[in-house]
């Protein structure tokens, strides 16, 4: 699969830059600007977004909270240590 022309934010560059994402065998093989397909390749048109290779999110608070009555409220998930 190759991402085309994304807005990338890595961990390595202070500043997002455009470029190219390929991903072989569900692993991040290169980023960088102008990376050609190959013939059967998957390329999925990312101008205009913005692309986070490897962003791993370790904690956050994001989700519906089913202990809300309203629903718009988030919090912790609290059934299990460890949820996606």
């Amino acid at each position: 699969m190759l991402i085309k022309n994304g807005m990338v934010h890595d961990a390595i560059q202070e500043e997002p830059y455009i470029a190219d994402i390929l991903i072989r065998d569900g692993k991040i093989q290169e980023i960088a600007a102008g990376l050609a397909p190959q013939a059967d390749e998957d390329v999925i048109d990312a101008e205009g977004l913005s692309v986070y290779p490897g962003f791993v999110d370790a904690h956050s608070h994001l989700g519906p909270d089913p202990y809300a009555q309203s629903g718009d409220k988030d919090y912790n998930e609290m059934s299990e240590p460890i949820t996606p």
